[in-house]
């Protein structure tokens, strides 16, 4: 029997209620990490139990138990600053200029080493910042050779800016975070608890970055297999969901979910 009638109980409540913060206790106490269905996945979870049935399974098949669910809005996202939280490495790469990263020598040998080049580093959003579109840098990031990961929350790629041979860090970025930020958008974010190892929970609930080369029997596997018949957009830009990195990572991921002011509370009780 499972063990998440909770979770069961949020579905209800998230195909009733477009956006509504639900939550079972508000100190999440035992929670040690966090998942999120990205907007790619969230915007149609109305429609598409089946996509919902076969994430309940996962969860119950690797250990683990939802603890508070919050649906979350475009504007409450960019207000509150929460995507960047999250992605907290991603960010802080992706904001830095080729001085701060010519600054860390340690950090720009391994660029360098990994990536074969020894051009100027820029990270996309301080690409952004002085012009550059999500859309151009997007385009930067797919035009040439596949992205090369330097540690977790740092891929690189060479690009040619303007004629200009460069590395651009986490090009992915800010096309990911304005996607997050939009009106019309909305996430998922459930915190849990799980004995299972991170690894296992990434490689086998999760799947890979890049969904086409997932586990087929992880969430993002099974829904690359079956992307035409539940007609979501799901690539290596758009992954459908989000689980943290590590227990560390976790853990600072739902100090952050503590943190939100809840404005409509629905009370879910369990199955």
């Amino acid at each position: 029997m499972s063990k998440n009638g909770f979770l069961q109980s949020c579905f209800r409540e998230i195909r009733c209620k477009h956006r509504s913060h639900l939550y079972k206790k508000p100190s999440f106490d035992a929670s040690n990490g966090l998942i999120i269905l990205k907007p790619e996945l969230a915007n149609s979870l109305i429609n598409t139990k089946e996509v919902f049935s076969y994430f309940h399974q996962l969860c119950d098949k690797y250990g683990v138990c939802i603890d508070s669910c919050h649906i979350l809005p475009g504007g409450y996202l960019k207000e509150h600053n929460l995507i960047n939280g999250v992605y907290e490495k991603a960010y802080v790469y992706a904001s830095m200029s080729p001085n701060e990263f010519a600054a860390n020598q340690e950090l720009y040998a391994r660029i360098v080493a990994l990536s074969g080049s020894e051009c100027e580093v820029y990270g996309s959003l301080s690409l952004q910042r002085i012009g550059y579109s999500s859309q151009r840098l997007m385009a930067l990031w797919h035009c040439g050779e596949p992205a090369v990961r330097i540690e977790e929350g740092l891929y690189v790629v060479k690009a040619d800016l303007d004629g200009k041979k460069v590395i651009l860090a986490n090009g992915f970025y800010p096309l990911q975070l304005s996607h997050f930020l939009a009106d019309k958008s909305r996430s998922i974010f459930f915190t849990f608890y799980s004995d299972t190892s991170f690894d296992v929970l990434k490689c086998f609930l999760q799947g890979s970055t890049n969904p086409e080369e997932s586990h087929p029997d992880s969430l993002r596997g099974f829904l690359y297999r079956n992307k035409d018949n539940f007609r979501i957009d799901i690539n290596i830009s758009r992954n459908a969901m989000h689980l943290s990195g590590c227990q560390q990572d976790g853990i600072r991921e739902v100090d952050l979910m503590r943190a939100i002011k809840v404005q409509n509370k629905v009370e879910v009780n369990e199955l």
